[in-house]
């Protein structure tokens, strides 16, 4: 950025010799074994050794308040030109200050706009991958609970009545519902219908019957029953 006065300047060039074992500079920036060696007064900017070889130049508003007053006490007396052409550099340094703290907020922003829509969209996918795999798990169960209802009704229920033969059932299940505190065990609410000979005189008879089951569908093995209670209709 080109600056506002264009007068001619003297410019100086300071030598000293500062050794401190540790400067934190305005910035946050730490240096430790650090000598500052030189002031100009047209850049602003003070020459420094950190360490035993690293030669940099630091801008003098960045300095800690009593190193800035030490220099300057070495530096001539600023002219009028140069008081002006110090300011129009003071002023430039806050502006660009200003805009890397505009452009430094933006990009903050802009991350942070981003990291939350892939967030956003991260717990989406999970959601929707949860859905599915609960759907899944749901259809299984239901699968699972279908053939141990037709299973039961078809050979183990009505022992010692007079239901022989059956030769046909419909099953109808609500959906599976999971038992809170029991993991893989289900809760499934259903209705059957058979169709069956008898076992006194051959007939063929029928019935309805509503009923409640628990299962057992852990995710690898087969599900087990593990208790049902029937009720006529």
């Amino acid at each position: 950025m080109a600056l506002a006065w264009m007068g001619t300047v003297n410019a100086a060039l300071v030598d000293f010799s500062f050794r401190y074992d540790e400067v934190v500079l305005k910035n946050g920036r730490k240096l430790e074994k650090v000598t500052f060696t030189t002031y100009d007064t047209a850049t602003r900017k003070v020459g420094a050794i950190v360490g035993a070889r690293l030669a940099t130049t630091i801008r003098v508003d960045d300095l800690p308040d009593d190193i800035v007053a030490r220099i300057k006490e070495r530096a001539p007396a600023l002219t009028e030109d140069e008081m002006k052409v110090e300011k129009a550099q003071i002023d430039e340094d806050k502006a660009d200050a200003k805009r890397r703290v505009r452009e430094l907020e933006k990009r903050t922003q802009a991350e942070a706009k981003a990291n939350r829509d892939a967030q956003r969209t991260l717990d989406v996918k999970k959601a929707e991958m949860t859905l599915a795999k609960e759907s899944q798990t749901e259809i299984a169960v239901s699968k699972a609970a279908k053939e141990l209802a037709t299973h039961y009704f078809t050979y183990e229920a009505d022992k010692h009545s007079s239901v022989g033969y059956v030769f046909n059932s419909s099953v109808i299940l609500e959906d599976p519902e999971p038992v809170p505190g029991w993991t893989n065990r289900w809760r499934v609410r259903g209705k059957v219908g058979v169709q069956y000979l008898t076992t006194n005189i051959g007939a063929v008879g029928r019935n309805t019957k509503e009923f409640e089951m628990l299962i057992d569908a852990p995710a690898k093995g087969k599900a087990k029953l593990v208790d049902i209670t029937i009720s006529r209709m």
